[in-house]
């Protein structure tokens, strides 16, 4: 995967984080649910504001998870 490093304005930067706290807020405290999914809906609206494929934002993923310490 080669490293992808894009400057995005401050205010784009907080639309995923802003995304996915509200999702999972009300995932956790109207429907009592788990927060997996907000957490993929977070990372599928960082993924469209920075335009990367998912197949490299699961490969980073992957990496950083695998990575030995």
């Amino acid at each position: 995967m080669e490293a992808h490093e894009k400057a995005i304005p401050f205010f784009w930067a907080l639309v995923p984080l802003v995304v996915m706290i509200s999702t999972m807020a009300v995932t956790i405290i109207k429907f009592d649910g788990s927060p997996h999914v907000p957490l993929i809906v977070g990372t599928i609206a960082a993924g469209l504001i920075l335009a990367h494929a998912w197949k490299d934002m699961e490969e980073g993923i992957y990496n950083g998870l695998c990575r030995p310490y």
